[in-house]
C-alpha cells in the first residue's frame, strides 16, 4: 500500500432502524465534516438522519451474546449476496455507471474489521462511524493492513437483521450521496460485513466497502 492518501475518497454513512430514517436522504440535510483522527487521509464525511454520535443502543454488557454464532455468519453472507444482487440488477445500471459495477469479492479481513466495529457499538453502547477511541473507518481499515483507494461504510441497528437493513439502504433516493450509492458504487471491489446481536435480539450491522489500488505491472 502506498503512503500517498491524497487520491482517496471516503464516504461514510449512518443508517437508522425506522422507516423515517429514509426521510433524511440528501447531503443538504446532513452534516459534513472532515475526519481528523486518521492522519494523512482526506475525504468528505456525510451524516444522514439525526446526528449519529451519542445515539444510545441497548445498555449494559448483560445483553451480550456468545462471541461466535454460525447463524450470524450465514446472515453476513446472505447480506453479501443481497449487495451483489442489487449491484448487478439491470434496473440499477444507470447508478452503476452503465452497468460498470461488478460483484464485490468477500474480504475476510475487512469482515473482521466490520464485525469488530459492530461488536464495539453493541458493547460500548453507541452508534457511530467513529469509535470510542476516536478511530474512523479509514483508520480501522488501514490499521488492519488492508490496501484501499476508496472506501465507504454503512451501519445499521435494527430488530429485523440483514434483509431489513438492505431494504432500508436501497429504499433511499437514487443518484444521491447515501447508503444506496455506497452499495452501487462501481469503484468498490471488495466488501466485508459484520453482524452481531445482543440478547434482546437487536442487530448491529456494518458494511465496509473498499476499492483496491490498481496493480502496476513491471517487467
Amino acid at each position: 500500500m502506498t503512503s500517498n492518501h491524497s487520491c482517496r475518497a471516503i464516504v461514510l454513512l449512518a443508517a437508522f432502524p425506522a422507516i423515517s430514517a429514509v426521510s433524511f436522504p440528501g447531503p443538504a440535510q446532513g452534516q459534513t465534516s472532515t475526519p481528523t483522527t486518521a492522519p494523512n487521509q482526506t475525504g468528505v464525511w456525510h451524516h444522514f438522519g439525526p446526528r449519529a454520535h451519542g445515539t444510545t443502543a441497548t445498555p449494559g454488557k448483560s445483553n451480550l451474546p456468545p462471541k461466535t454464532n454460525p447463524r450470524l455468519t450465514e446472515m453476513e453472507r446472505a447480506l453479501w449476496a443481497m449487495v451483489n444482487h442489487d449491484r448487478l440488477d439491470p434496473a440499477n445500471s444507470r447508478e452503476t455507471g452503465g452497468g460498470r459495477a461488478r460483484a464485490l469479492h468477500w474480504n475476510e479481513r475487512l469482515a473482521e474489521v466490520a464485525r469488530a466495529h459492530s461488536r464495539d457499538m453493541m458493547e460500548q453502547n453507541f452508534f457511530d462511524h467513529v469509535d470510542r477511541q476516536g478511530k474512523t473507518p479509514a483508520a480501522r481499515i488501514t490499521a488492519a493492513g488492508i490496501p484501499w483507494r476508496e472506501l465507504g461504510e454503512n451501519i445499521a441497528t435494527n430488530g429485523g437483521g440483514a434483509g431489513e437493513a438492505e431494504a432500508d439502504f436501497m429504499h433511499e433516493p437514487r443518484f444521491q450521496h447515501n447508503h444506496r450509492a455506497n452499495i452501487l458504487n462501481p469503484k468498490y471491489t471488495e466488501v466485508g460485513i459484520g453482524i452481531v446481536q445482543d440478547r434482546r435480539g437487536r442487530y448491529y450491522i456494518t458494511q465496509d466497502f473498499v476499492g483496491t489500488p490498481s496493480v502496476t505491472k513491471t517487467r
